[in-house]
């Protein structure tokens, strides 16, 4: 158990199944950053102490942090009685030092500019508790504005759940935090994301393709979530007594998996000019219960089982720029859906009895990314939607009622196309009226089997 921060992890998870079940000579390996956690769990004394890096191992780290394309490490080693100097602030703690040397390598590789990270006053900062860190502080501090907001806003993503860069993105968009040409949002967020790696503020999940998908270390999340306490909230299921007491711009609700208690609906109410709201528990919703009071939502992404209820009041939320919705019961999406004019993002892959969307969908004029569940038909007049970038399991279908191969034609600004049931397509000439060839932006096409 990695990085654990209170012992009942132990007594309400693990405990009960290992005593039970575990062969002879069984153990458990935990690390925390707390003594008195190992002395909840009943840990073996004494207790290992990880040290922190030797000097020359810490100075290589640096090092590897800061090479690049425009510093090689000739330059660097005649840098060495600073960054020594700035390692040992450092407290010789590797993440300390790495996202030091992102910070290092983003001011450049002239002494002036190390000598000034030396000597920065931040590093004696009062106000911030003990257990934060002054290297992720001053990294902060350094960071252009653009880039603050959208490295906080990341901190407020489930650490149960994986985002994509482009799913990130499209956060970053929704809340306004990307400015810039309307074609190049995705590409200007992607570029901000790219830049938060070259920090080391987030880190690439080497089971994921380049960096498509990041995490974010404990240490430099508590220290987002501490810069971010007056205006946002991460919490766990359970803990409403918070919600009841602030008012916030922004939600976070995690599963806190040593509880198996759910979140009422009502408990949320109080949060009337919330942003965003990210859920990823089970939230109890009766019925009459209604979206309505968040007339501010720009970001709204939600896993409960009792979604379908609160779907009949999407259209009310006007300001709504993103949706994604990870619900088995949701089988009807609303005709006045329509209504969403500001909608820009929209993944209904969670929904997989969702057969077919209404008619007045094609009304969303502003839709920059559709992802569909599996066998969900779209309804003729979809070429209109020419702001598409991004289009996930788009059915080929060639006759009826439903959007046809053909109505792709217009969209010229795709990016990324993933198409199924090609088998449907009796003709080239069908495919042709697609006119891929023409779409010159197009980055990525995807043709799936379902079978």
């Amino acid at each position: 158990m990695d990085d654990v921060w209170n012992y009942r992890a132990w007594e309400d998870v693990l405990k009960t199944p290992l005593v039970n079940a575990a062969a002879p000579g069984s153990r458990v390996l935990v690390t925390t950053r707390d003594e008195g956690v190992a002395r909840g769990v009943s840990a073996i004394w004494p207790y290992h102490h990880v040290d922190t890096l030797a000097p020359d191992d810490a100075w290589l780290l640096l090092k590897t942090q800061v090479l690049s394309s425009e510093i090689n490490e000739d330059h660097i080693n005649t840098l060495k009685d600073i960054g020594l100097k700035i390692i040992q602030k450092c407290g010789y703690l590797p993440l300390a030092i790495k996202v030091m040397g992102g910070l290092l390598r983003e001011r450049g590789g002239l002494r002036r500019d190390w000598q000034h990270v030396l000597d920065d006053s931040k590093w004696s900062r009062t106000k911030m508790p003990d257990e934060l860190n002054y290297a992720v502080y001053l990294s902060y501090e350094y960071m252009p504005s653009y880039l603050k907001q959208c490295f906080l806003y990341y901190s407020l993503l489930p650490k149960s759940r994986n985002f994509t860069m482009a799913q990130v993105a499209a956060m970053w968009i929704s809340e306004g935090f990307i400015h810039g040409n309307s074609n190049d949002l995705e590409e200007l967020g992607e570029n901000y994301y790219k830049e938060l790696v070259s920090r080391n503020l987030i880190e690439p999940d080497k089971s994921y393709v380049n960096i498509w998908v990041c995490s974010m270390h404990d240490v430099v999340r508590s220290f987002a979530h501490y810069m971010t306490k007056d205006e946002a909230l991460v919490t766990q299921d359970g803990e409403n007594d918070i919600l009841a007491s602030q008012k916030f711009l922004r939600l976070s609700i995690e599963t806190n998996r040593s509880q198996s208690g759910e979140l009422n609906w009502k408990s949320l109410q109080t949060q009337q000019s919330v942003r965003t709201l990210i859920s990823t528990i089970h939230i109890k919703i009766n019925p009459g219960d209604s979206l309505a009071t968040f007339s501010s939502l720009r970001t709204l992404l939600m896993e409960s089982g009792d979604m379908a209820v609160l779907v009949e009041s999407l259209h009310q939320l006007k300001h709504l720029r993103y949706l994604t919705l990870v619900n088995y019961d949701i089988s009807v999406i609303p005709g006045n859906i329509g209504k969403m004019k500001l909608l820009q993002f929209l993944d209904l892959r969670g929904c997989t009895r969702l057969l077919n969307l209404p008619d007045s969908f094609v009304k969303l004029g502003q839709l920059r990314l559709l992802s569909l569940p599996k066998g969900c038909m779209v309804p003729r007049g979809f070429s209109g939607l020419t702001n598409m970038r991004r289009l996930s399991m788009f059915q080929a279908h060639m006759d009826g009622d439903w959007c046809s191969l053909d109505e792709l034609g217009p969209l010229s600004q795709l990016r990324f196309l993933a198409l199924v049931q090609l088998e449907n397509v009796s003709a080239a000439s069908f495919a042709a009226n697609a006119r891929l060839s023409e779409k010159t932006h197009l980055i990525m096409l995807s043709l799936v089997d379902l079978h």
